[in-house]
């Protein structure tokens, strides 16, 4: 028995002639039959890769028309099962699986057309799909990077920007000292009320990373100041005191991971009401020059963990060198326009100046984040207790309980 041409028809010789011509024809319909088959997976398989690589032309054509750096029409993938797959696999199994090609009886080498065109087609079609998804829920990353995918199989570009868009290190939503606007109104358990009050922000000033506006990746030197004045309802809104901060941070980011370094001064001054009612109160100078270094993480897509140390070269006025910040924030990754979502977070923070004792501040609300610029406002409860957060009285205590808006770059 012998083939012709190398087709699997096969012809009957010598002794074998005298086989049936029942059994003659069973064979014959079974070989014919497995050369269909071979013949429509092969088939099936070139006009899976040539459809998915149009596909991803049109896309790019698309997006360079109208000019707006994405992916303006998706790729369809199939979604219907194959001859030779299953449909609940995802794009990036299915493209990568050499099933594809063994059922067609080809070799899943570097050297098959077929295979070669089938993986470029699904590495093509990855990044679409994917700038598709970023483009249908931008609101949803917000600007602590809770929700946001951290992929690793795409590479941001670098790029010299000139006062950038977005922070790649958050500040610490419950930290008492950090550059933003704020407004709370805090009961003291010595029965009295405070109105506390933050006058300032942190802003990029440049960056070598990528031009994401939702989790910008790479390095970024930032400016930052603000003011922190307490005032005194009961007294004609007398102003306490006020604490001043200015410090230049450089920051890194990278996936779901941020660290910071820098350097800020803080420094801490009476009112001059309040001393006119007080004129037996001695003021210090109190003021600290001082290096830090921080890191925090995204262990979920909700929860965020850091760490800060810093140390002061320069103190005076009853500063001493160290100091320890660490927490933890709570934020769903979720966008619901101006419904909003709720938030929580947590900051403990320890200093050398009053024997390593300190505070821990509570915070817990309501907040919104803008679709277009990814800043956040929020509402809601905080709680305080230990060494007060005005440091012109720095070996005092306190405890307060109240209501506070906050909004961040």
């Amino acid at each position: 028995m012998k083939s012709v041409h190398g087709s699997n028809r096969w012809l009957l010789t010598g002794p074998q002639r005298h086989v049936p011509q029942r059994l003659v024809s069973y064979a014959t319909r079974t070989m014919s039959a497995r050369y269909a088959f071979q013949s429509a997976c092969r088939l099936t398989v070139v006009l899976v890769a040539v459809s998915l690589a149009c596909g991803t032309s049109s896309a790019q054509q698309a997006g360079s028309a109208t000019g707006s750096g994405g992916w303006s029409m998706p790729v369809q993938i199939p979604t219907q099962p194959m001859a030779t797959t299953v449909s609940t696999r995802g794009p990036q199994q299915i493209f990568s699986d050499s099933s594809l090609t063994s059922a067609a009886g080809q070799r899943s080498g570097a050297d098959n057309p077929i295979s070669d065109g089938v993986r470029h087609a699904g590495h093509m079609a990855r990044f679409p799909v994917r700038d598709e998804v970023r483009q249908a829920t931008e609101g949803v990353w917000n600007e602590y990077g809770s929700g946001r995918p951290y992929d690793d199989f795409e590479q941001h570009p670098l790029t010299w920007q000139l006062l950038p868009d977005g922070l790649l290190f958050q500040s610490y939503m419950a930290g008492e000292k950090e550059p933003r606007f704020k407004s709370s109104w805090v009961y003291a358990s010595g029965d009295q009320w405070f109105w506390d009050i933050a006058l300032g922000g942190r802003v990029g000033i440049v960056r070598l990373g990528s031009a994401d506006r939702v989790q910008p990746q790479g390095w970024q030197l930032d400016m930052e100041g603000a003011a922190f004045p307490r005032l005194d309802p009961e007294n004609d809104r007398d102003m306490v005191s006020a604490d001043f901060r200015f410090g230049v941070p450089l920051t890194w980011r990278s996936g779901a991971h941020s660290a910071k370094f820098g350097y800020y001064h803080l420094s801490a001054h009476v009112g001059d009401e309040w001393w006119i009612r007080n004129p037996t109160f001695v003021r210090r100078n109190y003021s600290r020059d001082a290096l830090l270094a921080a890191y925090a993480v995204n262990v979920t897509d909700q929860i965020r963990v850091y760490a800060e140390v810093a140390w002061a070269f320069v103190a005076d006025g009853g500063a001493e060198p160290w100091e320890l910040q660490f927490g933890g924030e709570w934020i769903p990754p979720y966008f619901n326009g101006i419904s909003g979502a709720p938030f929580a977070a947590i900051n403990g923070h320890l200093r050398q100046e009053v024997d390593w004792g300190g505070s821990v501040n509570v915070l817990a609300g309501w907040r919104w984040v803008g679709r277009g610029n990814h800043h956040v406002f929020r509402a809601g409860l905080q709680y305080y207790n230990g060494k007060t957060q005005h440091f012109e009285f720095l070996n005092e205590s306190e405890q307060l309980t109240g209501l506070g808006l906050w909004y961040d770059y």
